[in-house]
């Protein structure tokens, strides 16, 4: 019963935020926010990523240095 209802909430909660995103669409008579191309440094740091070049970190890396600067906040 508690799955059903949480899966429920799930649905409920997507629903909602379709329904906020779509409302914005209509009122801003387009995308509620902008839309951009990306600038020279993201498109190479981009093609860096495609091609495995540049600096790389594993997940649990990553985890771990976000915690310490969390904490450092």
């Amino acid at each position: 019963m508690k799955i059903i209802v949480f899966i429920l909430g799930l649905l409920l909660a997507s629903v909602v935020a379709v329904n906020v995103f779509a409302s914005m669409v209509v009122q801003e008579r387009g995308l509620p926010f902008d839309v951009k191309l990306p600038n020279d440094k993201t498109l190479k740091a981009m093609k860096e990523a495609e091609e495995g070049i540049g600096e790389t970190v594993s997940f649990e890396d990553f985890l771990e240095e976000s915690k310490i600067y969390a904490k450092s906040l």
